[in-house]
């Protein structure tokens, strides 16, 4: 799983608002001639960026305030690159900026990783399940002497009404500790402008009961090279009950 779709799974212990923010304007500017939808996702689909398209993500931006410091974090830079038709490179770099006295963000982790599709099927037009798997390393910097890592599994359908998605992927964070993710999506007919999403997921670690949460929102696509996407999650663990709203957007530039 990626940097941007897993930190939405890693919530503050205090009450934590989210909200994604993203410039629409870039995608215009760069006249991206195909889009994949913005997702809100903490999982991810079985699809794949085109052989030598860039599919850039930009933000989120996370505001969270407990009663000493107000912390932003950042995902501010996603970048996946079509290598070949079965495989994708990703990289991800997250920004925080510890409290409002501070004039700069400073790095707060990094990953790269590939994607590889193990079979084609519905998602890429073909018929029965579509299969991927996807493989990261992760820096962190709080943890400078130690990487984690972590594999998933990505199992997907497509019907005329809609798509099903299911993740499974165990992670060994930099802080040496184990979780695992389980979650189930839904999103709406593709061909539509616009579409619900729902999603629910499951983390449990070594350290703590398991978390659960769900989220409802939809994708927009009102251009060819922009989709935006909004939703809304609740979250209830070991800590207690959160919510998150989201904003967000994607594009792909480049292509063969």
């Amino acid at each position: 799983m990626n940097i941007i779709n897993r930190s939405y799974s890693r919530l503050s212990k205090n009450r934590v608002l989210t909200i994604e923010v993203f410039i629409a304007s870039l995608a215009l500017f760069f006249q991206a001639p195909q889009v994949f939808a913005g997702r809100p996702f903490d999982g991810t689909d079985p699809a794949l960026v085109g052989v030598n398209e860039f599919e850039i993500k930009l933000g989120p931006l996370d505001f969270k305030r407990d009663a000493s410091k107000l912390n932003w974090h950042t995902p501010m830079f996603g970048l996946n690159y079509g290598l070949t038709e079965n495989w994708e490179l990703n990289f991800g770099v997250e920004a925080e900026r510890a409290d409002h006295h501070e004039n700069r963000f400073r790095e707060n982790a990094s990953e790269i990783g590939v994607k590889h599709l193990l079979r084609k099927g519905s998602i890429q037009g073909y018929s029965g399940l579509s299969v991927a798997m996807e493989l990261s390393f992760e820096k962190s910097s709080e943890v400078a002497t130690k990487t984690g890592s972590s594999l998933a599994a990505i199992i997907g359908n497509q019907w005329d009404w809609g798509s099903l998605y299911l993740n499974v992927a165990t992670e060994r964070t930099p802080e040496q500790e184990n979780e695992v993710f389980t979650g189930i999506i839904f999103e709406g007919n593709s061909d539509n402008r616009l579409r619900p999403v729902v999603e629910f997921t499951r983390v449990s670690s070594n350290h703590a009961s398991p978390e659960y949460a769900g989220l409802l929102g939809f994708i927009y696509e009102p251009f060819e090279n922009i989709a935006f996407d909004f939703a809304v999650k609740r979250t209830h663990g070991n800590e207690g009950s959160e919510s998150v709203l989201r904003f967000g957007a994607t594009f792909v530039i480049g292509g063969s």
